[in-house]
């Protein structure tokens, strides 16, 4: 859908973008590599390319300011085929060069800020090593999209590949897209969880843990400035299977066990009774499902010190019940609570703890495996921007063959014995968890 008419942002978008007047070095991208070797046919790809961005309303969205100081948003049309990707080809001596290379292009597409008045909220670059070794690096404006990005897009993006590879076309622009998602909720209405939630954060309080100050040796992140400091640990083959059959055991989901040993790992280090973690809590409705844009909401997990792990994971399944019954979270249930919640919901100014957990499902173009292939792999050449909101920030990484968990840790101050000990404890109860199975 195309419209110059200016469209409120969602209550997901006017919390970043005030998040980021106040705090410009928020992470304000989102960002995939996709690593392609083998018979690549260009052409198609980057007319899939060009095929998201006309059918999602959220890669064509534009911002200003109002005539009131606010923040309203249109839709542009598309721009032209060999406008959407930049594309370059790289000539390097050895695989760790060339690796080197990718990942500061990707730094530096994932650094530079957004000015959504003037370009599109997506950066695409295709790098050309050989005939048959290209690399794809997706960046996307926080302020368009939501990380949902990471299941949608993949599935568009190859669907339309396979298309153009058997001689058809690329459906054109959606029937249900952002802009019109957007204007069924300002006209439709949902119960008012206010007062769900004014019961929950009457309780919710930054717990006081140490997080550990940066070394001085910690890798910078694209202003030179230090990073935050990280640990990490995987579960891997038959141990993530062991975990999966623990869950199934324990009729919950895995994001649920996750969730509990992060408590547990906390309660064992703050004399704290309560503890809130914050979670990205997607509010999509069923008929938004699909549709790319800035939907989830940053809503808060509101635990009580348990007696034991089966009573935390029984309390963790129970709150986020309550939660996603909840989660329709809008700018009036804000202005409706008292000043002092308000930073919780949508935002992380109240918290210090941040879960971000994103199963992944590879996607590879149907119809490509075998000898000669085109062999697709996600996330080689991730960016190297680190930059924090919360103190502690767990990121999980869930796929078929193993977890892989990113325990970050702000720097401000504390030791680095805080946040191994943390880590380790973290380690410890997902191992437990797994061991349980067995």
């Amino acid at each position: 859908m195309i419209t110059h008419e200016l469209i409120p942002l969602t209550l997901s978008q006017q919390r970043f973008v005030d998040a980021l007047e106040s705090r410009p070095k928020l992470r304000a991208s989102f960002s995939m590599s996709i690593s392609l070797t083998g018979p690549l046919d260009v052409a198609a790809l980057l007319t899939g390319l060009h095929h998201l961005v006309l059918r999602h309303d959220a890669l064509r969205v534009a911002m200003r300011r109002t005539s009131t100081g606010g923040w309203g948003q249109w839709f542009r049309e598309a721009p032209p085929l060999s406008e959407v990707t930049t594309c370059q080809a790289v000539h390097a001596p050895s695989d760790d060069k060339f690796s080197r290379y990718v990942v500061k292009l990707a730094t530096r597409d994932a650094a530079t800020p957004w000015r959504l008045e003037e370009e599109y909220p997506f950066r695409f670059r295709l790098i050309r090593r050989s005939e048959e070794d290209h690399v794809l690096l997706l960046t996307f404006a926080k302020q368009a999209v939501d990380g949902a990005l990471y299941l949608l897009l993949p599935e568009d993006l190859w669907s339309a590949y396979q298309a153009l590879l058997a001689g058809g076309t690329t459906p054109g622009e959606p029937g249900n897209g952002f802009a019109e998602a957007l204007r069924r909720r300002e006209s439709g209405s949902s119960p008012d969880p206010t007062e769900f939630w004014r019961s929950r954060l009457a309780r919710a309080r930054p717990c006081r843990l140490p997080v550990p100050a940066a070394p001085a040796d910690a890798d910078a992140d694209a202003d030179g400035e230090p990073g935050p400091r990280t640990y990490r640990f995987s579960l891997v083959g038959e141990e993530a299977q062991d975990l999966r059959g623990a869950v199934r055991r324990a009729r919950c989901s895995e994001l649920q066990v996750v969730q509990a040993a992060l408590a547990e790992a906390v309660f064992e280090r703050v004399p704290d009774d309560t503890l809130a973690i914050t979670l990205p809590v997607d509010t999509r409705r069923s008929y938004e499902r699909g549709v790319l844009g800035q939907f989830g909401v940053n809503l808060p997990l509101v635990l009580s010190r348990p007696a034991g792990g089966a009573e935390m994971i029984a309390q963790v399944r129970h709150e986020w019940l309550q939660v996603l019954r909840n989660r329709h979270v809008t700018s009036r249930t804000v202005r409706r609570l008292a000043p002092s919640s308000t930073g919780w919901l949508g935002a992380d100014e109240g918290n210090n703890l941040r879960l971000n957990y994103l199963p992944h499902t590879p996607v590879t173009p149907a119809g490509t495996r075998g000898d000669g292939a085109l062999r697709v792999v996600y996330g080689r050449y991730s960016p190297r921007v680190l930059r924090e909101s919360a103190a502690v920030h767990l990121r999980v990484g869930s796929s078929a063959d193993r977890l892989d968990f990113t325990l970050s840790c702000a720097a401000r101050g504390g030791s680095d014995e805080a946040g191994e000990a943390l880590a380790g404890s973290l380690e410890r109860l997902m191992r437990r968890h797994a061991e349980g199975c067995r």
